[in-house]
Protein backbone atom coordinates (compact mmCIF):
# COMPACT_ATOMS: atom_id res chain seq x y z
CA UNK A 1 0.00 0.00 0.00
CA UNK A 2 2.52 2.44 1.09
CA UNK A 3 4.16 2.01 -2.32
CA UNK A 4 0.82 2.82 -4.10
CA UNK A 5 1.03 5.77 -2.28
CA UNK A 6 4.56 7.02 -2.91
CA UNK A 7 3.56 6.28 -6.76
CA UNK A 8 0.85 8.69 -6.71
CA UNK A 9 2.41 11.41 -5.18
CA UNK A 10 5.32 11.04 -7.68
CA UNK A 11 3.48 10.70 -10.31
CA UNK A 12 1.26 14.25 -9.01
CA UNK A 13 4.52 15.43 -8.70
CA UNK A 14 5.41 14.98 -12.18
CA UNK A 15 2.08 16.18 -13.58
CA UNK A 16 2.78 19.46 -11.90
CA UNK A 17 6.09 19.75 -12.89
CA UNK A 18 5.31 19.19 -16.27
CA UNK A 19 2.32 21.79 -16.50
CA UNK A 20 5.15 24.58 -14.68
CA UNK A 21 7.22 23.86 -17.95
CA UNK A 22 4.23 24.53 -20.25
CA UNK A 23 6.42 22.17 -22.60
CA UNK A 24 4.70 19.43 -24.67
CA UNK A 25 8.05 17.82 -25.07
CA UNK A 26 8.92 18.24 -21.64
CA UNK A 27 5.57 17.09 -20.46
CA UNK A 28 5.89 14.26 -22.60
CA UNK A 29 9.47 12.96 -21.65
CA UNK A 30 8.18 13.40 -18.11
CA UNK A 31 5.10 11.07 -18.39
CA UNK A 32 7.48 8.59 -20.39
CA UNK A 33 9.75 8.90 -17.52
CA UNK A 34 6.19 8.61 -14.99
CA UNK A 35 4.64 5.42 -17.06
CA UNK A 36 8.28 3.34 -16.50
CA UNK A 37 8.88 4.18 -13.17
CA UNK A 38 5.33 3.03 -12.28
CA UNK A 39 5.45 -0.04 -14.22
CA UNK A 40 5.44 -3.12 -12.63
CA UNK A 41 7.69 -5.44 -12.94
CA UNK A 42 6.44 -9.14 -11.84
CA UNK A 43 7.90 -10.42 -9.08
CA UNK A 44 9.56 -14.04 -9.62
CA UNK A 45 7.31 -16.88 -7.75
CA UNK A 46 8.25 -17.47 -4.10
CA UNK A 47 10.21 -20.53 -4.39
CA UNK A 48 10.41 -22.47 -0.97
CA UNK A 49 13.92 -23.16 0.44
CA UNK A 50 14.44 -25.54 2.15
CA UNK A 51 15.12 -25.58 5.43
CA UNK A 52 18.91 -25.63 6.60
CA UNK A 53 20.83 -27.00 9.83
CA UNK A 54 21.45 -24.32 11.89
CA UNK A 55 17.88 -23.50 11.57
CA UNK A 56 16.99 -26.92 13.66
CA UNK A 57 18.04 -28.47 16.61
CA UNK A 58 21.00 -30.73 14.65
CA UNK A 59 23.81 -31.09 16.72
CA UNK A 60 26.51 -29.17 15.39
CA UNK A 61 27.92 -25.24 13.69
CA UNK A 62 28.09 -24.58 9.97
CA UNK A 63 31.30 -24.60 8.22
CA UNK A 64 32.60 -20.94 7.47
CA UNK A 65 32.15 -20.94 3.19
CA UNK A 66 30.63 -23.95 2.98
CA UNK A 67 27.14 -24.74 2.35
CA UNK A 68 25.27 -26.22 5.00
CA UNK A 69 23.30 -29.55 5.16
CA UNK A 70 19.54 -29.32 3.62
CA UNK A 71 16.91 -30.67 5.99
CA UNK A 72 15.13 -33.74 4.81
CA UNK A 73 12.52 -35.71 6.33
CA UNK A 74 11.60 -39.79 4.88
CA UNK A 75 8.57 -40.05 2.78
CA UNK A 76 9.23 -43.88 1.48
CA UNK A 77 11.03 -46.61 1.21
CA UNK A 78 11.00 -49.04 -1.36
CA UNK A 79 13.65 -52.50 -2.65
CA UNK A 80 13.89 -53.53 -5.75
CA UNK A 81 16.24 -56.45 -6.44
CA UNK A 82 20.06 -55.33 -4.07
CA UNK A 83 18.78 -51.81 -4.14
CA UNK A 84 17.18 -49.45 -1.48
CA UNK A 85 14.90 -46.86 -3.31
CA UNK A 86 14.31 -44.14 -0.36
CA UNK A 87 12.42 -40.97 -1.38
CA UNK A 88 13.09 -38.26 1.18
CA UNK A 89 11.88 -34.44 1.18
CA UNK A 90 11.59 -30.89 2.27
CA UNK A 91 9.69 -27.92 1.38
CA UNK A 92 11.28 -27.14 -1.30
CA UNK A 93 11.34 -31.19 -3.54
CA UNK A 94 11.95 -34.80 -2.51
CA UNK A 95 15.11 -36.55 -3.65
CA UNK A 96 15.04 -40.20 -4.57
CA UNK A 97 18.04 -41.50 -3.43
CA UNK A 98 19.36 -45.31 -4.17
CA UNK A 99 21.93 -47.43 -2.79
CA UNK A 100 23.32 -51.08 -3.59
CA UNK A 101 22.42 -53.45 -0.56
CA UNK A 102 25.39 -54.86 -1.04
CA UNK A 103 27.56 -52.12 -0.10
CA UNK A 104 26.65 -53.26 3.55
CA UNK A 105 28.60 -56.58 3.25
CA UNK A 106 32.22 -54.07 2.56
CA UNK A 107 34.37 -53.28 5.69
CA UNK A 108 32.97 -50.01 7.33
CA UNK A 109 29.59 -48.61 8.67
CA UNK A 110 26.74 -50.18 6.90
CA UNK A 111 25.69 -47.38 4.58
CA UNK A 112 22.86 -48.43 2.85
CA UNK A 113 19.80 -48.49 5.31
CA UNK A 114 16.91 -46.63 5.17
CA UNK A 115 16.97 -43.20 7.14
CA UNK A 116 14.01 -43.89 10.48
CA UNK A 117 10.85 -41.73 9.73
CA UNK A 118 9.37 -38.69 11.42
CA UNK A 119 13.31 -37.51 12.23
CA UNK A 120 15.07 -35.07 10.78
CA UNK A 121 18.59 -36.09 8.03
CA UNK A 122 20.93 -33.83 7.00
CA UNK A 123 21.57 -34.16 3.09
CA UNK A 124 25.44 -33.54 1.86
CA UNK A 125 26.27 -33.28 -1.51
CA UNK A 126 29.64 -33.09 -2.90
CA UNK A 127 30.67 -29.33 -1.21
CA UNK A 128 28.35 -29.48 1.74
CA UNK A 129 30.13 -29.64 5.41
CA UNK A 130 28.93 -29.62 9.05
CA UNK A 131 31.05 -29.18 12.09
CA UNK A 132 29.39 -31.82 14.50
CA UNK A 133 29.46 -31.27 17.92
CA UNK A 134 33.01 -32.40 19.54
CA UNK A 135 34.42 -33.16 16.08
CA UNK A 136 37.63 -31.93 15.59
CA UNK A 137 37.10 -31.75 11.35
CA UNK A 138 33.83 -30.97 9.79
CA UNK A 139 31.46 -33.78 8.22
CA UNK A 140 31.56 -33.72 4.25
CA UNK A 141 30.30 -36.02 1.59
CA UNK A 142 33.61 -37.22 1.12
CA UNK A 143 34.56 -38.91 4.46
CA UNK A 144 31.19 -40.67 4.27
CA UNK A 145 32.49 -42.38 0.78
CA UNK A 146 36.04 -42.45 2.64
CA UNK A 147 34.83 -44.43 5.50
CA UNK A 148 31.98 -46.40 3.30
CA UNK A 149 31.21 -46.78 -0.45
CA UNK A 150 31.64 -44.55 -3.40
CA UNK A 151 28.97 -45.11 -6.58
CA UNK A 152 31.27 -43.72 -9.69
CA UNK A 153 28.47 -43.44 -12.22
CA UNK A 154 26.08 -40.74 -10.54
CA UNK A 155 25.92 -37.95 -7.71
CA UNK A 156 26.59 -38.98 -4.91
CA UNK A 157 24.42 -37.93 -1.40
CA UNK A 158 25.15 -38.61 2.54
CA UNK A 159 22.59 -38.70 4.66
CA UNK A 160 23.41 -37.67 8.37
CA UNK A 161 20.74 -38.00 11.66
CA UNK A 162 20.20 -34.77 12.86
CA UNK A 163 20.87 -35.40 16.38
CA UNK A 164 23.42 -37.08 16.28
CA UNK A 165 23.35 -41.16 18.17
CA UNK A 166 25.63 -44.07 18.48
CA UNK A 167 22.29 -46.42 17.20
CA UNK A 168 23.01 -44.76 13.52
CA UNK A 169 25.63 -44.11 11.26
CA UNK A 170 25.82 -41.43 8.10
CA UNK A 171 24.03 -43.48 4.87
CA UNK A 172 25.64 -43.17 1.11
CA UNK A 173 23.46 -42.74 -2.02
CA UNK A 174 23.18 -41.81 -5.44
CA UNK A 175 20.57 -39.11 -6.56
CA UNK A 176 17.72 -41.08 -9.24
CA UNK A 177 16.11 -37.90 -9.13
CA UNK A 178 14.73 -34.75 -7.80
CA UNK A 179 11.21 -33.10 -7.88
CA UNK A 180 10.58 -29.50 -7.26
CA UNK A 181 7.27 -29.10 -4.79
CA UNK A 182 4.57 -27.25 -6.99
CA UNK A 183 4.27 -23.69 -5.26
Amino acid sequence: MKILVRKFFFVFAVIVLAMAVHSVRAFALLLLVVLSACSHTPKSPDVPMPLIAHLTDADGTPVPNAPEPEVVQLKSVETVDRTLHVTVGNTAGDYVLVCNLDANTEVGPKSCTAPNPQRNYLLFRSNTKWLIKGAQEPMSLEFMQNWSVKYNDAENIGLLKAKTSKEENFRVFWLSSWTAKPH
